[in-house]
Formats: structure tokens, C-alpha cells, sequence
């Protein structure tokens, strides 16, 4: 088989976590290839020592007023949670975007690779994560072969913050090229799968809440991947984001 694994974000933990991601995600017997999608001021030497003939992307720092965010936000409001953590709306669509902006950068470089209808599976991770449980090159075999509209993720999402028990986690899923490809385009579909988040359990209100236009990563990524015409697939894997 041949897998690609495209690896996006921050540098991070890297250096601590990078022999358990090994373990986990690459299996000798199979062909790899590597992409690395991040930001300009991200240093990358130890990435480029560890998966040596990977291709490195490195994007300009994008500010506030980057015309694309500019026109995405218009009329959604991140839930909450994320507007307490960074202090006011538009810091947290930033923050938000800062994220899915760098998978839309992935999905169009790896869809203009004449060598992506060749990849049995991609994979989508970040840097600093654990992946606890058996590794996850011993699904590749199944997912190659039932692939077809499933993507597949731990079996552990941060469930239940928009109380509708419906989320996918987003530090990694993986599937075939189409699929993957499809949902790291998600800034493309975030306007069309915005919520109502209705607080009836006083978590982040004092009294029972409506805010409309919601987006909230998991429960996004969940009805954009369902409405989009696909299956989420949870395996008995867990995902742990080494800070």
C-alpha cells in the first residue's frame, strides 16, 4: 500500500512525541509519503531529520485583516467556550481559521498531485499528539479496502458540548485521498453547517441560551462530514494532545 500522511499545524511537542507517532502511523512494509503544511515561522529541523524527502510547506503569517477571513466570518460566531478563552469573536474565528485555513492549503496542494489517485489512504494529523491503543498502521489493510465514503476517527470525540452527543475529533482521521481531501476543505463549507446551540444545563450560562450561527470544531466537522455524503467510522483508538 501507499500512504500518505500529511501532518499540519504547529511544530509544538514534536520533538517528545515524534517516536510514538512513528510507531503508530508507519509501517515499513507499505510506502509513505510525508507533507508537512505549517507556518513560515515554524522551525522544522527536527521534522525534516526524522522523515528525511519530506515535502515541507511553509505559509506567510496571515493577519485579521487577510481579505479570505474577512469574508468567511461574516455572521458566525464561534461557541462560547472558545470566545471566554480568547476574549471577543473575531479573536476566536481568527484563532479557528488560523487552523482550517492551513487544511484548505493542504487539500489544494494535494489535489493538484498527479499522484494522489495513487494513495490508498491519507492521513490527517497533528504534530503532537499520542495515539493510544493498537497502532494505527495496523488498520490501513481494512481501511484500504472499505474506504470508498468512510473517514475514520478515534473513538473518543469530545462529544456532547453542543449537547447533541454528535462530534468528529480533529486532531486525526484519515480515509481515502477524495474523502480526506473533502473535509480538510472544510472552511469552503463552515457558513452552510453553522448551528443553533441551545444552553439548558447552566455549563456556560447562568439561564437557558439560543445562539444561532454557532461553529464549534467537533460538531462542525461532524454535520459537514454527514452532510457532505459521508460516514464517520470510529475505531478503537484514542487520541491524546501532548501540550
Amino acid at each position: 500500500m501507499h500512504i500518505c500522511i500529511c501532518f499540519l499545524g504547529l511544530v509544538r511537542t514534536f520533538d517528545s512525541v515524534v517516536r510514538e507517532l512513528k510507531q503508530s502511523l508507519v509501517e515499513h512494509t507499505n510506502a509513505y509519503t510525508i507533507i508537512y503544511v505549517t507556518w513560515e515561522t515554524e522551525d522544522t529541523e527536527r521534522f525534516e531529520t526524522e522523515f528525511p524527502g519530506a515535502t515541507i510547506i511553509k505559509m506567510p503569517i496571515i493577519d485579521m485583516t487577510f481579505p479570505l477571513f474577512q469574508e468567511w466570518k461574516q455572521g458566525l460566531q464561534m461557541h462560547v467556550s472558545w470566545r471566554r478563552t480568547y476574549g471577543h469573536n473575531d479573536r476566536a474565528l481568527y484563532r479557528y481559521f488560523l487552523q482550517i485555513y492551513l487544511w484548505h492549503v493542504a487539500s489544494t496542494f494535494l489535489k493538484s498531485l498527479p499522484s494522489l489517485s495513487r494513495f490508498d489512504i491519507l492521513v490527517r494529523t497533528r504534530t503532537d499528539i499520542v495515539i493510544e491503543g493498537p497502532p494505527l498502521h495496523t488498520f490501513y489493510p481494512f481501511v484500504s479496502m472499505n474506504k470508498k465514503n468512510l473517514l475514520y476517527f478515534p473513538n473518543s470525540p469530545r462529544q456532547g458540548i453542543l449537547q447533541d452527543d454528535e462530534g468528529c475529533p480533529d486532531q486525526l482521521f484519515f480515509g481515502s485521498p477524495e474523502s480526506v481531501c473533502s473535509c480538510l476543505d472544510i472552511v469552503k463549507y463552515t457558513q452552510k453547517y453553522k448551528k443553533t446551540y441551545v444552553e439548558t444545563r447552566e455549563r456556560w450560562y447562568s439561564q437557558p441560551t439560543i445562539e444561532e450561527n454557532i461553529i464549534q470544531p467537533e460538531s462542525t466537522l461532524y454535520s459537514m462530514v454527514v452532510g457532505e455524503g459521508f460516514v464517520p467510522f470510529f475505531l478503537p483508538i484514542n487520541v491524546d494532545v501532548r501540550r
